[in-house]
């Protein structure tokens, strides 16, 4: 959560992501770190993965006593920002020239 709040989306945050898609999928997955776990992460548990860290960030963001308009702001601006993640770790688990 702090790398993605911290972010600064150049080439070095995408570069990042594709290896963070790289380690779930079978390519990568247990290899880099020497993890023993499943063999890979299916591609279905990354789209679902978006509503629990979306949906429950709202409390988090109104606890600093922001407003309920700013507060919406994060939230949105975060939703958008998880979804993009999902769709770039995504990437390993799409045939060439289909993403």
């Amino acid at each position: 959560m702090l790398g993605t709040a911290d972010a600064k989306y150049d080439q070095a945050w995408l570069d990042w992501q594709y290896e963070i898609g790289l380690r779930h999928n079978r390519l990568k997955k247990n290899k880099t770190d020497g993890a023993h776990g499943p063999a890979q992460v299916d591609f279905r548990n990354l789209p679902a993965l978006t509503i629990p860290i979306t949906t429950t960030r709202k409390p988090f963001l109104a606890k600093k006593g922001a407003s309920a308009a700013d507060v919406e702001k994060m939230r949105a601006a975060w939703v958008k920002v998880v979804l993009l993640q999902a769709i770039l770790w995504s990437h390993p688990y799409v045939k060439d020239g289909e993403f």
